[in-house]
């Protein structure tokens, strides 16, 4: 008697998409938040912070001073 091993494939891609979906939700509500948090701020720190913001590469310049010893 010959068995055979192989398995029926699993749904990786409706498994995929729905993860795909929870994270899309979460980064919705962390934007949403990050969104709050910059509104809160005083206009002369939302212009800080968007001096700060490169258009073109959609990150934060940071920039750190080092105290001169």
């Amino acid at each position: 008697m010959e068995v055979s091993s192989f398995r029926k494939p699993t749904n990786r891609d409706q498994d995929i998409k729905e993860r795909y979906k929870e994270i899309k939700v979460r980064n919705e509500r962390l934007k949403a938040q990050a969104y709050a948090q910059y509104l809160k701020l005083t206009p002369t720190n939302q212009t800080r912070l968007m001096l700060a913001f490169d258009i073109k590469d959609g990150k934060l310049q940071m920039s750190f001073i080092k105290p001169i010893a």
